[in-house]
């Protein structure tokens, strides 16, 4: 079975270091910045990683130190969705000049083969970004893709209702692999069909809730990647 990612599993994976290793460096910046001494036990990463424990508030600030994010974002983006923020890639959906072309490029990165939960975590934290795509003037596709209506916009809507309410009834995991096919087919639609500017935005409303909702069906399935924890 796939399994998803912890943001933090992703962040150690993607810059090559072990847990134990991540530690050790937060140990000393948290020393240096006066909260005291913290152990670089690896069961300290195992049970952030794997049993839900949320790391110390001042653990949390010196992580955000290490990586350079405001401390605003660890209130508004509560553990692990702040993690999201890390990595140039991720600050990207940060910058508030962003185009709908580039959204389109986040889009189908995200509905391609390699999703994983942190994917989807990035964008169910940053609101203010999705909000973005359902009231920016959209970029039709390129082409002369078939022309979709009204119609289109309402169908996904009503499915993503579906979602929502299936999430109750069936389980997270089963809505989880609902939503991301939702999602490939909005993506699909947003690059490869032509549509006027109000379905544009409905299509783009529509994909931010489906990614909404493939963020919080991986988390509420408790996906996780292996454990990177060794010395």
């Amino acid at each position: 079975m796939n399994r998803e990612q912890h943001p933090l599993a992703a962040l150690l994976q993607d810059n090559g270091w072990t847990g134990v290793g991540y530690l050790r460096r937060l140990a000393a910046r948290h020393k240096a910045l006066g909260y005291g001494a913290i152990s670089a036990d690896k069961k300290r990463i195992y049970r952030w990683l794997n049993s839900g424990v949320v790391p110390e508030w001042t653990a949390q600030l010196t992580m955000a130190d290490l990586h350079g994010i405001p401390v605003e974002t660890l209130h508004e983006r509560p553990w692990p969705q702040w993690l999201a923020c890390v990595g140039h890639d991720d600050r990207l959906l940060l910058d508030p000049a962003w185009t709908p072309a580039d959204t389109n490029t986040i889009l189908t990165s995200m509905a391609g083969g390699t999703m994983d939960r942190r994917d989807f975590l990035i964008v169910s934290a940053l609101g203010a970004v999705t909000a973005q795509w359902a009231t920016a003037p959209p970029a039709t596709a390129a082409g002369a893709g078939q022309r979709v209506g009204a119609e289109l916009a309402d169908l996904h809507d009503e499915r993503l209702g579906a979602l929502r309410r299936l999430d109750d009834q069936v389980g997270s995991g089963e809505v989880y692999q609902a939503a991301k096919t939702e999602l490939r087919m909005i993506t699909k639609t947003l690059n490869h069909r032509s549509y006027t500017e109000e379905v544009g935005r409905r299509l783009y409303a529509a994909a931010a809730e489906a990614s909404r909702i493939c963020g919080w069906t991986a988390y509420d399935s408790g996906f996780h990647a292996d454990v990177i924890y060794s010395s």
